[in-house]
This record gives structure tokens, sequence and C-alpha cells, in this order.
């Protein structure tokens, strides 16, 4: 976190303002989402969704009620009376559009009729199982011809859920990006695993052929009846180990 000091007649008043993915809040992670992923037009030719960041990067949705009207304020006077100020946040702001392999799940759970929890950090206790679905539904949502059907899908794949289509837009986008974030997370820390492409996506980089996934499931399970034990088993310890005999047989 980046420590604020910001005065304003004789008064200083003190922020923290996020310097990755990692530091948002849930709040923060869909203000981002809404300004930066489902509006198209440049945020710095919108004054009030300027106003509304800098609200979110300074903690203003996660305040008490009292305490957001106060920050609204200085935020206000922050973009009329202090340029150089405002640089300086908008500088902080550059991870927005720089950090793609945040590995913080940001969306705990979704309610449709009822709770339902969604993944953990790191996709630490998923299931091989789940992410192969996961990971053929987000390879297939950008050229898809109803891509809508196939982001309700991903949601009720990694929410265990029925009818996504309930579900806001916002929070879905946001449910996509995160994942596509922490799968990016996953090439990292396994590489033979997920070779890089040659021609880079214009959204996240995706890796791997999702159809391999298939053929590594099958070669893992020996036989059919094997099939439902290896979709347990844990998405780190699979990982781990293919990405050890890869660099074995190299």
């Amino acid at each position: 976190m980046h420590e604020l000091k910001i005065n304003i007649g004789n008064k200083d008043y003190n922020f923290q303002h996020p310097e990755s993915y990692n530091e948002l809040s849930e709040k923060q992670y869909l203000e981002v989402v809404k300004l930066y992923f489902l509006k198209k037009e440049d945020i710095a030719s919108r004054d009030a969704d300027r106003i509304n960041l800098l609200f979110a990067m300074l903690g203003g949705f996660d305040a008490k009620r009292k305490q957001r009207k106060s920050i609204y304020n200085i935020i206000n006077y922050i973009i009329k009376n202090e340029p150089t100020l405002i640089d300086e946040l908008l500088k902080l702001q550059g991870f927005i559009s720089t950090d793609k392999t945040f590995n913080t799940w940001k969306i705990p759970f979704i309610k449709i009729d009822k709770k339902h929890n969604g993944p953990d950090d790191k996709f630490n206790s998923m299931k091989f199982g789940v992410f192969i679905k996961a990971d053929t539904l987000a390879s297939a949502y950008f050229g898809a011809k109803k891509p809508e059907r196939i982001l309700n899908m991903l949601v009720e794949v990694l929410f265990n859920c029925d009818d996504a289509s309930k579900l806001h837009d916002i929070p879905k986008f946001g449910i996509l990006y995160n994942y596509l974030a922490i799968r990016n997370y996953l090439t990292e820390k396994y590489p033979a695993v997920f070779p890089k492409e040659k021609k880079k996506s214009k959204n996240i980089t995706l890796g791997k052929q999702n159809n391999s996934w298939m053929t590594i499931r099958r070669q893992l399970a020996g036989s059919v009846l094997e099939l439902k034990n290896v979709d347990n088993l844990n998405l780190h310890e699979v990982l781990a180990d293919l990405n050890q005999k890869i660099l074995n047989d190299d």
C-alpha cells in the first residue's frame, strides 16, 4: 500500500492507495471492472468515473457510511485544486492496465437463491476436474458466438451453482478476469506445463491449448474407471507433478 497524506485547510488526511490488484478489496476490484473492462471510453475523459475510481481506491466504498461523504468531498477538492497530486494518484493506478497475474480471488461468494462460495487464492484448493471445465470455458469465451452463455457456464463451474444468468454483469466479468489473472499466475509457477504461445492474446494469455487437458486427464487416469479420482485431485499437485515430469523428459 502507498501511504498518502493530504493537507486541506491546514488539516491532514491519511489514506492508503493500493499498488497492485492483490491489495484491492472486493468493492475496489469490482469498481475497476466496471470502469475499465465494461466501458470502452478512456476513463481520463470521464470526470464522474475518475472521481468514483479515486473514491474506491482511497477506501470510500469500504468505509463506514458517515466517512463516505467526507472522503468524496476530499476527492472533489483534490481533482479541482491539486493537479500534481492527481498525477501522482494516476501513476499509482498504473497497475490496473499492466498487472495481469494477480493471485488473490476477489469475489469470495455470490448469491443466486442462496450463497455460493468461490475458489480460494491461487486456486489452492481447486480440484483438477473443476480447472479443466473452467479452462475450457475461459478459452472458448473470446471466440464464442454467444459469449454470455459461456460466461454464465464459467461462473456456474467456479461457484458450483445453477443459473448464473440471474447474476449482474459486473461480478460475472470480475469473475472472468479474476480467473484469467490467476491462470496467468499458474503459467508462471508451472512454466513447463504452460508453454508461451508465439502469438499473444489481446486479452490475457491462455497458454496451453484447452483440448490437451482431456488428453492429460485420460493419461493420468489410465482407465475410465479412474477418471473421477483424477478429477478430484488437487490442481497444484497435478500441475507440480506434470511440470517436473516435463522438465525431466527434457
